[in-house]
């Protein structure tokens, strides 16, 4: 073999090793920190698969601060962005789920005919969800929230609670529907 393509290889596998590295952006391991995910099978069939983000006010100045890194926001537009997202923090408790379904007439969270059914359980009681479309750009997704796959429809679901009730204790999402039931759990926001 000659030396070209010895080191050749040799930089091929260098270079491939040094991309499976941990991830270390603090924004994504923010979203991992408040991220959950099921899947459901019935035998070798994937009825549907969910990861979930709760909106934590530890998640939401992530996120400003991220999208204030991408559009090179100057202070005062990333503070109103910030005021604009938590402005609904005492009466609501927003979570961002990518959704996966293989027939897509089953992939219909958002309308008035879902056939699911999306909870959060507190210590306080049990709330329902609304459920709306996503409607950012995919790419934009993806950078946001890099566990979102391509075949996955973003979904944003709003709780009637405060998210001060919501982020201080463990939290449990229950998506349930005629494909199956699965739950997740959010820890208490660490300080």
């Amino acid at each position: 073999m000659n030396k070209s393509l010895r080191f050749f290889i040799l930089a091929f596998l260098v270079s491939s090793c040094s991309t499976l590295a941990p991830k270390t952006d603090p924004y994504i391991l923010t979203i991992d920190e408040n991220s959950a995910g099921e899947v459901d099978y019935e035998g070798a069939y994937n009825n549907f698969n969910f990861k979930a983000t709760l909106m934590n006010s530890v998640v939401q100045q992530a996120y400003i601060d991220k999208r204030s890194e991408l559009y090179l926001w100057d202070p005062a537009k990333k503070q109103m962005e910030l005021n604009k997202l938590q402005e609904s923090n005492g009466s609501k408790t927003n979570i961002f789920l990518s959704f996966y379904t293989p027939l897509r007439q089953d992939d219909n969270l958002s309308t008035k005919k879902s056939i699911w059914s999306i909870y959060l359980q507190t210590s306080q009681g049990r709330y329902e969800g609304t459920v709306t479309k996503n409607r950012d750009n995919r790419t934009e997704l993806y950078i946001m929230f890099p566990y979102h796959q391509r075949y996955s429809t973003g979904y944003e679901v709003s709780f009637p609670v405060a998210l001060s009730q919501v982020e201080n204790e463990e939290t449990t999402l229950l998506v349930a529907g005629p494909l199956g039931q699965k739950s997740i759990k959010f820890p208490a926001r660490r300080y």
